[in-house]
């Protein structure tokens, strides 16, 4: 059971820079200082800053009712119970509460190698900026962070099930219903990213709306009961300030404009939503390139025109669905809220849950929660396979038109 406390306040900060602080035990980014004892909200900062904490205070206490005096939890509470994965950014690993060992959280070790190199801290930043959203039941639960000997340790919500990359290992074609489910998930998680303006870091104060830019089954976190919530900010960024020189996340699961080095915006992450749909339909991954060359891979996306669902059974209502996230051209595919409108979504959302917690609870845990697991890293430098749930299924494949 997930632990019923209150995550970190929203107030709609902005984080745009980082730094290391003079303390070695702290890193300030934008107006969050880390350091060991947790979170700390600064009042001062750049002038676009937004807060109502007033300076050096931590955060308050929790609401009545929660089952901590101080809800942001401190590191020396808990205990490390066992590793789940290891990624690009670090490690994650499941540590419970001293007093209560049925309460878990997850805990993401990321080593800071450099608290000067800007790539380095500009993931962090992302990493806490866009944990630091309203609290909604789409996205992973901050509870609190620490900075000690060059290591950041977030404390967060824990997933008691696994990743929908492993689900798509155990039970490779997922039915329609637990599909347009967990992609109704997925875009509630997206439409409030994607609708969150901040201000950019430039001197002329431009607002620019958040992407996620890391879309794949590995970030889509599930619970026993059915909950799914998407995790991994550390590569978001602003969407009009990315371009060819910020090819991030996974390549397997990026957009057509991406690969080729454009700039790109909140719909890129919708074909990376479309791509993951495809797989929990078609039992594979959809591009049968990748199993031949990663460079036709790359060549095969930029020159997508539409999946054939020849032989598969798929609704029309499911194939229009993956059709408007698929689109080649960035500005023909819909946004998040167009989507969560969708015919195909709004008719399965309750029998897709009740249908996800069957099958969680059928198939058991899985590799994220045995001990010592780990999450291998392709030559591309991502925390997933190339080819994800590799399960051929009923010999039907879709390949794209030419």
């Amino acid at each position: 059971m997930a632990p019923k406390l209150k995550p970190m306040a929203s107030s709609h900060h902005r984080v745009s820079s980082t730094h290391e602080s003079k303390d070695p035990d702290e890193i300030v980014v934008g107006n969050i200082k880390v350091g060991k004892d947790g979170i700390v909200f600064l009042a001062q900062g750049s002038p676009h800053t937004t807060t109502n904490c007033t300076d050096g205070v931590p955060l308050e206490p929790g609401t009545p009712g929660t089952p901590f005096t101080n809800p942001t939890v401190r590191l020396d509470q808990l205990e490390k119970k066992r590793a789940l994965g290891e990624g690009r950014q670090g490690t994650v690993s499941q540590y419970v509460l001293k007093e209560d060992r049925n309460v878990s959280f997850a805990v993401k070790k990321i080593a800071v190698a450099s608290a000067t190199d800007p790539k380095c801290l500009q993931s962090l930043g992302a990493e806490l900026r866009n944990i630091f959203t309203e609290d909604n039941e789409y996205t992973i639960k901050l509870y609190n962070a620490f900075y000690r000997s060059h290591n950041l340790y977030l404390v967060m919500e824990y997933m008691n099930w696994g990743n929908l990359e492993e689900l798509c290992s155990a039970q490779p074609r997922l039915t329609e219903p637990v599909s347009a489910y967990i992609a109704g998930q997925i875009l509630h998680s997206l439409a409030l990213l994607h609708r969150r303006h901040v201000v950019a870091g430039s001197a002329d104060g431009k607002e620019t709306r958040q992407i996620h830019r890391d879309i794949k089954p590995a970030n889509v976190l599930l619970a026993c009961d059915g909950r799914v919530k998407l995790a991994d900010f550390g590569v978001a960024a602003n969407a009009e300030t990315v371009g060819a020189s910020s090819f991030v996340g996974t390549t397997s699961y990026m957009s057509p404009e991406r690969i080729k080095g454009s700039t790109h915006g909140p719909q890129s992450d919708i074909w990376s939503v479309g791509v993951v749909v495809a797989q929990m339909m078609l039992g594979e991954y959809p591009f049968s390139s990748a199993k031949t060359s990663f460079m036709k891979l790359l060549q095969e996306i930029t020159q997508f025109d539409r999946l054939d669902f020849k032989g598969i059974p798929a609704s029309a209502e499911c194939v229009d669905f993956i059709d408007r996230c698929l689109a080649p051209k960035e500005d023909e595919r819909w946004s998040a809220e167009q989507l969560l409108k969708h015919p195909w979504l709004e008719s399965n959302e309750t029998k897709g849950r009740e249908e996800l917690r069957a099958l969680l609870d059928n198939t058991g845990d899985v590799a994220l929660h045995r001990a010592n697991t780990s999450i291998t890293t392709n030559e591309d430098g991502d925390s997933s396979p190339l080819i994800v749930g590799t399960a051929i299924a009923s010999g039907a494949t879709a390949t794209p038109k030419k």
